[in-house]
């Protein structure tokens, strides 16, 4: 009987422990969270998890900027990922979504490389996508990763180009943007274009150097024919 109280307080404390709050990690008193996941801002006035939000509103419990590829809600209640414009009434909802994405059944976003959806996951993608576990696509994979729920790519068409963080097809990519055509950061050695769709090997100094000191001597050579 002993026995049968001890797991039944442990396992009533790790319920108690888990957070009902979308996007939180951990979860304080009166219901509000601490901590939120990747890809979430903590607004401390409200204890919520923002997707999408980069930085905190003036009015309490709203967002004030978004990060790229998503819209702020003209409320701040809300940063709808993919989306081009919002419902007036009621606010915080897609109304249209940017080229590449389909609405989301909830109105909350858009879907990129996303061909068909049900519950706001991807079931088929567009023609160059690949569908992962996690019911999202990557543009140029060829292999999904098998892992339960994964939104990785395995493998590409051309394998040389997954990214460090196996969310994108970009050769020479460390961490994905927001959607896998987007990187935000290149590997060491190499500079993200200003679009953001490629990494590009970083000139090196000495070779600037070198270029520079070919060029100086090529022109002291011509010079000297002259005269």
């Amino acid at each position: 009987m002993k026995k049968i109280f001890i797991i039944f307080i442990t396992f009533s404390l790790f319920i108690s422990s888990l957070c009902t709050i979308d996007g939180c990690k951990t979860e304080g008193s009166n219901n509000k969270c601490t901590t939120c996941n990747d890809g979430y801002l903590l607004v401390d006035e409200a204890g919520a998890c923002f997707y999408g939000c980069k930085t905190e509103g003036s009015t309490k419990g709203t967002c004030g900027t978004c990060n790229d590829g998503f819209l702020k809600a003209a409320d701040g209640s809300a940063c709808l990922y993919g989306c081009a414009t919002e419902t007036s009434s009621p606010a915080g909802k897609c109304q249209t979504c940017n080229t590449g994405y389909v609405i989301q059944t909830n109105a909350l976003g858009c879907i990129h490389g996303c061909g068909t959806q049900t519950d706001n996951v991807c079931t088929t993608c567009s023609t160059g996508y690949k569908l992962t576990l996690a019911g999202t696509c990557i543009k140029g994979c060829d292999t999904a990763d098998t892992t339960a729920s994964s939104a990785k790519c395995s493998k590409c068409t051309t394998e040389a180009n997954i990214s460090t963080d196996g969310l994108s097809c970009i050769a020479n990519c460390k961490t994905t943007g927001h959607n896998s055509e987007v990187c935000s950061e290149c590997k060491d050695g190499y500079t993200l274009s200003t679009d953001k769709a490629s990494c590009t090997e970083t000139k090196k100094e000495d070779d600037k150097s070198s270029s520079f000191g070919l060029y100086t001597s090529s022109l002291i050579f011509a010079l000297g024919l002259l005269f």
